[in-house]
This record gives C-alpha cells, structure tokens and sequence, in this order.
C-alpha cells in the first residue's frame, strides 16, 4: 500500500514523500507486462512469450516502469492532494528519488500551497479625492438610510483596490476558473428558480457558455484579487479566526441551513473549515480596512 508523508517546507510550499513497498511496486510491474507483453518485439522470440527479464535486458527496464511510475505518480499524488486540508491550485514538481530493482519505489511532489502576495507599505496607502468624489456620485442615487452604509463600503473597497495596484498579488489561473465556473452554476440556479434555462438566457442576450464563463472570469479575478489582498493583510497583521469565532460561526451557519453543529462540524472537518477560518480572517482585514477609511475620512474632514 503507498505510504506518504507530508512536510511543509515554507509558508508557500508542502512537499509530499511517497513510497510504495517493493513488492507491490513489482506485482504492478508484473501486470503491467502481461498486459503489454504481446506489443514488444524480440529477436528470435514470438511476440508475448519472452519472459519478463529477457525483455527488460533487451529493451531496457524503463520501457515497463515509466507507464506502472506515471499511474502511480498520478494517482497517489491526485489522493494526497485531494486529503490535502487547503485548495491547491498550482502543478507539482515531482522527484523520482528511489527506482532501483528489488528496493521500495519512493518519489516526492513539491507544490505551491498559496499564491504569492507581497504587500506593499499598505498602512500609508491613502484615499485620493477622486476616490470621495465618486463614491458621493454613486450613493446619490439610493435612499438616504443606506447612503452612508454604503459610501463607506465603496471608499473600503477603493482603499483594497489601491493597495492591490501597489502590491504583487499573484491569482492563479486554476483559482479564477474554479471561482468563474461556480458563479455560472449559481447563475444557472437562479434562472431554474424563475423557470428560465440558459438556452433562454443565451438566445435573449445573444450570448453563449464561453462568452458567459469569459465575463464570470473577469468578475472572479476581481473579487479575487480583492480577497487574496485582504488575506495577505489579515496575515500580515496577525488577524487569524480564534476558536470562539470559529465555532460561533459554526453555530451561525447551524441555524441558517437548519442543521446541527455536529453536523456541519464534521462537513468542515477538513478543507472547508481552512475556508471558513480564511473567510473570518479576511472579514477581520476587512474591519481593519474599514477602520483605516474611517481614521483617513477624519483625518480629511479635520
């Protein structure tokens, strides 16, 4: 049975150790050759009756490992990656660090576990008066009640936007289509519950999936990009979700989709909950993004 381990190498990077007992990876070796046997061509031997030895002197061992070592490279990294308590969205790099007859079959996958954020001196970044002047335009036009609310909220999100412009934010592409491709399932929902289809949708607006997904994917990059700030902030600052939080969250969800805590305990036991914590430490950054727009708005007023 393949064993693996996993060390994390840096903030961005996990490395996992796989091996594989040697006497399995030889039985996978074996079957692996009677199934092919009758493609490799011997002299003075007919196809499929040479032994397994004499063809590996022949053709060399590598022409049977590399099909058996890419299926068990895959599959056991696919497994790892997928039990794995965070998304991962970047390729691995993969060392063959044990290949030799009759010794375990032992190989690592390196992998990029975050995207790469490097912020800038974001604390000094500041409001600019087009950023005021736009926000007073926009909430003209909404009732007095939610004007205020809401001027606070685009001025937030035009500080984030600023302080993004002069970082490095890195958004991997497997994260925006992951995110666009969601978007278009919830879209898809919303039209079925007003007893639309997307063919309908398609045909009024005269669009198609890819335009569609291709307009989802700008608005995913967007708000990603809003997000990873927010979180490298959060990291920064040391905002991370206490356990109070966490389970008052849990306890706030419970009620919202009628089921028990233990249940949804249990459905965030893994990778959901590392999102869960990710979303509450990124309201936090938001908190403290919106402190700073109230302190600048003071600043500005005085």
């Amino acid at each position: 049975m393949t064993k693996y381990t996993v060390e994390q190498t840096d903030h961005n990077h996990v490395r996992f150790r796989f091996i594989v007992p040697s006497a399995e990876f030889d039985t996978m070796l074996e079957t692996a050759y009677r199934v092919n046997k009758d493609k490799y061509e011997i002299p003075g031997v007919r196809k499929g009756k040479a032994e397994r030895k004499m063809a590996e002197a022949y053709l060399g061992r590598a022409v049977f490992t590399k099909p058996v070592v890419d299926k068990i490279v895959s599959e056991a990294y696919c497994k790892a990656a997928s039990e794995y308590p965070e998304e991962i969205y970047y390729s691995p790099v993969i060392t063959i660090e044990q290949n030799e007859p009759g010794r375990d079959f032992m190989f690592s996958a390196r992998v990029r576990i975050r995207p790469e954020a490097k912020l800038c001196n974001y604390r000094s970044v500041l409001l600019t008066e087009e950023d005021r002047k736009k926000a007073d335009e926009t909430v003209c036009d909404i009732p007095e009640s939610e004007q205020n609310s809401t001027r606070q909220y685009l001025l937030q999100s035009a500080l984030i936007n600023r302080i993004a412009d002069q970082s490095t934010i890195e958004i991997p592409e497997t994260m925006i289509l992951e995110r666009a491709v969601n978007m278009a399932r919830e879209f898809e929902r919303r039209l079925e519950t007003d007893q639309k289809s997307l063919k309908d949708y398609y045909q009024e607006c005269g669009s198609d999936e890819k335009t569609m997904l291709a307009e989802f994917a700008s608005d995913a990059k967007k708000q990603l990009r809003s997000r990873l700030t927010l979180l490298a902030i959060a990291r920064s600052e040391g905002l991370e979700a206490t356990g109070e939080e966490y389970d008052a969250e849990i306890r706030r969800l419970s009620a919202m989709y009628l089921m028990t805590t233990e249940q949804l305990k249990k459905f965030f036991a893994n990778r959901e909950g590392s999102k869960l914590k990710e979303d509450i430490a990124v309201s936090k950054a938001a908190e403290f993004i919106n402190q700073t727009v109230q302190r600048q708005s003071q600043n500005n007023e005085a």
